[in-house]
């Protein structure tokens, strides 16, 4: 029998509906060109700040925003018989954490405001939750996950640049407001690395930046994955034009002892 809970607090201002962005197959170029090198990215970083024992012990881990467990699954995959896992996986979509095999215990919550003890979790693991979630809940979902971590959280985001973000967002965010209508969404933040490091310092949250990349051709991704008429896809590329990219940027949280 799965390990299954609810939290009474209500999710559905949260990102639910991520999947209406990145699901199905039509969605795999996608999830591939974007998450390609994730589940490696997180597992070599595990590897360094938790180098294996003499003797396997089993590890607590927290997968936020987790899903359908597409991420986890393959994140679980990259380890030998000299790590072990206790995984939790929380997530707004019920529908879809009930597909999510790759956990031990699932629960439907908040995650701006997370039903777990400090310190619960000895790995904290979150990837491109943040853009689904309204700008003012951004800085307490990071706020969270450092509070339940023990030793350390991984966090990785896409969204706007360092640079002229305002800009950025103000042409990017019209994708999701109606302008190509299979994409619109109610709720869509795609925060900069420099907003999300304020927030942080303002949280006393203690971090390494351990990735920084743009990720172009985000317009393409789009097109293919909904098929896009060829009037939506026009207006695809005139909204995005210059600023049909991504930042992908990661960062690590130590604890404070």
């Amino acid at each position: 029998m799965e390990n299954f809970e609810s939290s009474k607090i209500n999710p559905l201002e949260q990102g639910a509906g991520a999947s209406r962005v990145f699901e199905g197959e039509m969605g795999l170029p996608v999830i591939e060109k974007i998450y390609g090198e994730s589940a490696e990215f997180f597992a070599g970083e595990i590897k360094r700040l938790l180098p294996p024992r003499l003797e396997a012990y089993t590890m607590s881990v927290l997968d936020v925003g987790s899903h359908r467990g597409e991420f986890l699954k393959d994140l679980l995959t990259e380890f030998g018989d000299d790590y072990k896992f206790d995984v939790t996986a929380i997530d707004a979509n019920e529908t879809a954490l009930k597909d999510n095999l790759a956990a031990k215990m699932k629960v439907v919550g908040n995650v701006a405001q997370l039903p777990f003890q400090d310190n619960a979790f000895d790995i904290t693991v979150m990837r491109y939750v943040l853009p689904w979630n309204k700008k003012e809940d951004q800085k307490e979902i990071l706020s969270e996950v450092n509070r339940v971590s023990n030793k350390y959280a991984i966090v990785q985001h896409s969204g706007a640049p360092r640079e002229n973000s305002s800009e950025w967002q103000s042409e990017f965010h019209k994708l999701f407001l109606g302008h190509a209508p299979k994409l619109q969404r109610e709720t869509a933040y795609f925060s900069s690395p420099t907003e999300i490091e304020t927030w942080m310092d303002e949280k006393g949250i203690n971090y390494q930046t351990i990735q920084d990349r743009v990720v172009p051709d985000i317009s393409e991704l789009f097109i293919a994955k909904y098929e896009l008429s060829p009037e939506d896809a026009a207006r695809v590329n005139e909204i995005l034009a210059d600023k049909d990219f991504v930042e992908q940027v990661a960062w690590v949280f130590e604890k404070k002892k």
